[in-house]
């Protein structure tokens, strides 16, 4: 099994999107996939997968829950399916001192991790977390039990700042296996004003760092406009050029 996860320095750069369109071509080629919602600010699998959901990814590290009480089925195609697990803000919300429990430097939350990917190890070809972005010690955890770590950025100022530092503070000390990509994301949100000086020169930076600290692993995801919260692969109608490049990426992310 091998295990991917996605992380950024802020939120809206896509990366829930591109994590979620990974498993669905995973899916389509057969795949086993466990997905987990792992972003315990701004949960969004709901926003994609209209499933109800009673018990979620912080039952299952507060030992409220057993791993297979957590585990959702969500979709099936041919022999590939994909299982979810999910997380949930309200009950964060509602449940203060769980809450402060999981974001504190614990070491116990890493050894569930590695737990749950044990336990998991034989049933799935891939597990797939979507994690908290910024400096989280369980975004942190997530990493240090991935083979594949995918950091997606849009090219702004702030994200080129921002992952400067994630470099010095969180990525460089990861180990050595641990193969990370630097995703370029050149969505424009609609209605925004964008100053192409600056994008072009938050591009120009992000390029320099993937040479400098990524080993040019660099991938440009072009502005295929609008993606919405939308798993192509699992669509009558999808977009064929963002789902090529999805492919593009699973190929070169096995190669």
């Amino acid at each position: 099994m091998k295990t991917i996860s996605v992380h950024s320095y802020r939120g809206g750069t896509g990366k829930t999107t591109f994590l979620l369109n990974i498993a669905g071509e995973l899916v389509t080629r057969g795949k086993k996939v466990l997905a987990i919602d792992f972003d315990l600010r701004a949960p969004a699998f709901q926003s994609y997968f209209k499933i109800d959901k009673l018990n979620y990814l912080s039952d299952y590290l507060l030992n409220k829950k057993h791993l297979e009480e957590v585990i959702v089925q969500a979709e099936e195609r041919g022999n590939g399916r994909i299982d979810l697990i999910f997380s949930s803000m309200e009950f964060l919300k509602q449940h203060s001192k769980q809450r402060d429990k999981l974001v504190r430097d614990d070491t116990v939350y890493l050894s569930k991790l590695y737990q749950l990917q044990k336990e998991v190890e034989e049933n799935y070809d891939y597990l797939l977390i979507d994690t908290t972005p910024g400096f989280f010690y369980r975004s942190i955890d997530a990493m240090m039990i991935s083979d594949i770590l995918l950091i997606v950025s849009t090219p702004t100022i702030s994200n080129v700042q921002g992952l400067e530092e994630l470099w010095r503070n969180v990525y460089s000390m990861l180990k050595e296996d641990v193969n990370m990509y630097l995703l370029i994301n050149m969505i424009e949100k609609e209605g925004e004003k964008v100053d192409k000086e600056l994008v072009e020169k938050s591009i120009e930076e992000l390029k320099k760092m993937g040479k400098k600290y990524f080993a040019n692993k660099l991938i440009e995801i072009p502005d295929y406009g609008a993606m919405g919260e939308r798993i192509h692969s699992f669509e009558q109608e999808p977009n064929k050029e963002f789902l090529n490049k999805i492919s593009e990426l699973i190929d070169l992310l096995n190669g």
